[in-house]
């Protein structure tokens, strides 16, 4: 387990441990970050993921549209902690951690991986009541989940706009949650 990632060039070296499980979040600057935060104005954040350890290293499990140029679809994928909170990805940040043992962590980031690895799509419905495809906020919710948790606490974001009306689940949802500790932000 390392202790300490580092951000992208010209980027101060990350200054906290990292460990399986925890939670990170950002604030991007694309089209599709400003309509996650235009729809959810609790938010401060338009992006979520989760700590997983693969091999050696720390990546971050996510699931996020529109970043893949080659063609094929948008599923679920891991990345480096420097390439998630890379400058043109992010403009701001944060990494938080649950009060659950290191056990129930480790279950909840290899459900994420496994998540990846079964190649599951990006959810562009945004239906929380279909696993076989998931959106960020979703893919936490749902990781958590298999620890027990509900890393919500049944919060959900209702939105009745004309394109997308239902209830939601935006990274705030998971933010606010009084049993995470902030760990860092930038």
């Amino acid at each position: 387990m390392f202790a300490c990632q580092h951000l992208p060039k010209n980027s101060k070296p990350f200054p906290v441990a990292i460990h399986e499980g925890d939670i990170v979040f950002r604030r991007g600057s694309s089209l599709a970050s400003r309509l996650v935060l235009t729809a959810d104005k609790a938010g401060i954040y338009s992006h979520i993921g989760i700590i997983a350890q693969l091999n050696d290293s720390f990546v971050v499990v996510h699931a996020v549209p529109g970043e893949e140029n080659t063609g094929q679809i948008e599923k679920v994928k891991i990345e480096s902690l420097s390439s998630f909170f890379a400058p043109d990805k992010a403009v701001a940040g944060a990494v938080m951690r649950s009060d659950l043992s290191s056990d129930s962590l480790h279950r909840v980031a290899q459900k994420a991986l496994k998540l990846y690895y079964r190649n599951t799509p990006f959810d562009n419905d945004y239906n929380l009541n279909d696993s076989t495809k998931m959106y960020c906020s979703e893919l936490v919710w749902y990781a958590f989940k298999t620890a027990g948790v509900d890393i919500t606490n049944k919060k959900r974001s209702k939105i009745d706009l004309p394109v997308f009306q239902g209830e939601y689940i935006f990274p705030s949802d998971i933010q606010t949650n009084k049993k995470l500790k902030l760990i860092y932000s930038f």
